[in-house]
């Protein structure tokens, strides 16, 4: 099995995004968004927080 560098985790406590706004902004600017969405973070970013948006 190949293991990721830096596989998604879930949010670290504090750095939470708003899901609910984000999928709203997201149905009315790309087509073809719907359903609930899938949040993870990237651990090693410190500076420059990065996600996964699924």
């Amino acid at each position: 099995m190949t293991r990721l560098l830096d596989e998604p985790r879930p949010v670290r406590e504090g750095e939470e995004l708003d899901v609910v706004r984000l999928g709203a902004w997201l149905r009315d600017a790309a087509r073809g968004v719907d359903g609930n969405l899938e949040i993870r973070q990237f651990p090693s970013g410190f500076s420059n927080l990065t996600y996964l948006v699924r």
